[in-house]
């Protein structure tokens, strides 16, 4: 019988074993401090007596005796990093999507090794070897905080190329023809412009203002009412109105099994929505403020009620163009009704702070898109602090602030996209929207054709081309006309492949 010393226990061995003794030895030397803590207990190893605490079966590794952890689990213990760049990123995108409640759904098995993985690689990264077998034997609570912080501080910029490019491909998705081999950067460019051009319009550093004058549910409704039968001398609308009445479609009630398990209602239960169920019919969630705000609340969805309702392809980058021109007119409604003149422009100056709000935030991130794509490498917090910052840095604390910067705005950015993975693809037809809108607006009172014009496009949407259905309106596309040119051919390309197939 013979002893091999290690770092943490000798192995007893005979000329049998010697050589599973020395292998026992070169995997405990691969990390002595974990194995003290998770071999603790034990005056010895061996290979050879049966009857002693920690004898190694023939055929067993070291790593079967672990003291509340699996040999699975320890093998990440044996190496310098728990995990890869890209698995931390992966990883990380769990704990947030936790964190802030966002959309993603995991399987119970993703979930717990996502978990676990978090756990692991932040314990074995700052090597609280007695501190993970102390959680691991319920000794201590689970210092989720600091892991968070953990993942974030590795793993930030590998998960903010994997939440950029995944909105990019659905940017392109959404606002090409899928059968047409899209540019890209044409894209990008077209939706860049545009936001800087929509920053421009509001204060940034205005508040919200909270919407108090009071409104019942049954004046909310009648005011709606009336407004439709006002823009819409036919009464369409608001027969339209009065059968979604009937059928039920609107919800006021976020336990209601036909949005209860919306992200919306969960994330947002405060807010509006429009939603489509499994059977494909539309629902308009309301939740009674019994503010004046209801009114126009009610407006921006039913509008989208109605496009659905008809089953339109509208073109994305215009779903939110009717909902947000209709709901400006309803504004110079209720103006015209005689309600306070200064808690209507609080409303409209809401609308514009979020869009404006989105607009700064569109232009970060399609920036960084943009860079990604051109480049085809990963960005580094190097390249973010190039691209979003004009000015350079001259004495080393103000690298240091610029570096703070661009990781705040980092985590910020990653936590937008982790609420709303298709944060640009959601948000750019506001900023379309708003502009198209006050554009209307401004010519509505010398041309009497745009509400008619507006409301009769609401059954066309699927039938005319980006372009074409604004000149219906009077609007015609200055800015990257390229683009909408080439839009056009692909829209025709489209549609006659769908004809003669």
């Amino acid at each position: 019988m013979s002893l091999l010393q290690t770092e943490v226990l000798p192995i007893e061995y005979d000329e049998k074993t010697k050589r599973k003794a020395n292998r026992i030895k070169d995997i405990i030397e691969l990390n002595p401090e974990f194995f003290k803590v998770f071999l603790q207990g034990h005056d010895k190893i061996s290979c050879i007596d049966q009857n002693n605490s920690l004898y190694i079966e023939k055929g067993q590794s070291i790593l079967k005796y672990l003291d509340g952890i699996s040999a699975y689990d320890a093998t990440g213990f044996l190496y310098p990093k728990y995990q890869t760049q890209e698995s931390g990123a992966e990883v990380l995108l769990f704990w947030l999507n936790e964190h802030y409640q966002g959309p993603a759904k995991y399987r119970k098995e993703e979930r717990i090794r996502n978990q676990k993985m978090g756990i692991l690689d932040y314990y074995h990264s700052n090597k609280k070897y007695q501190e993970l077998y102390n959680y691991l034997h319920k000794r201590e609570p689970l210092p989720k905080r600091e892991i968070l912080s953990f993942l974030q501080n590795q793993y930030r910029y590998p998960l903010t190329n994997i939440l950029l490019e995944d909105d990019l491909m659905s940017v392109i998705e959404q606002y090409y023809i899928p059968t047409v081999n899209p540019d890209p950067l044409d894209l990008l460019d077209c939706i860049i412009w545009e936001s800087e051009e929509m920053s421009t319009i509001e204060d940034n550093f205005k508040d919200f203002t909270q919407i108090t004058y009071p409104m019942s549910k049954e004046q909310s409704m009648k005011l709606f009412k009336r407004f439709l039968a006002e823009i819409d001398p036919t009464l369409s609308l608001l027969e339209q109105l009065n059968i979604a009445e009937q059928e039920k479609r609107f919800i006021d009630r976020k336990s209601d099994r036909r949005v209860l398990y919306t992200y919306e209602v969960q994330r947002y239960p405060n807010n509006p929505f429009f939603t489509t169920s499994q059977e494909e019919q539309g629902y308009i969630y309301i939740p009674w403020t019994n503010t004046i705000d209801n009114v126009i609340s009610l407006v921006h969805e039913f509008f989208h009620y109605v496009v659905n309702k008809n089953e339109h392809m509208i073109q994305y980058e215009l779903i939110e163009f009717p909902s947000i021109f209709f709901e400006s007119l309803a504004c110079n409604f209720l103006l015209q009704e005689g309600y306070p003149k200064e808690v209507i422009e609080d409303i409209k100056q809401n609308r514009k702070i979020s869009t404006v709000n989105n607009a700064n935030d569109i232009i970060e991130i399609a920036t960084l898109m943009k860079y990604l794509y051109v480049s085809d490498m990963p960005i580094s917090i190097e390249d973010d602090i190039e691209l979003l910052d004009d000015n350079p840095p001259r004495t080393r604390e103000e690298r240091e602030e610029q570096e703070r910067i661009a990781i705040r705005n980092c985590d910020r950015r990653n936590q937008l996209l982790v609420e709303a993975p298709n944060f640009v693809t959601e948000n750019f037809p506001y900023i379309i929207a708003q502009k198209y809108s006050d554009i209307l607006m401004e010519a509505l009172p010398d041309n009497s054709n745009i509400i008619p014009n507006m409301i009769t496009l609401l059954k066309e949407f699927e039938t005319v081309s980006t372009t074409n259905l604004l000149e219906k309106v009077g609007i015609k596309p200055k800015h990257k006309q390229k683009i909408y040119q080439r839009k056009e051919e692909s829209y025709a390309n489209f549609t006659n492949r769908s004809i003669t197939n």
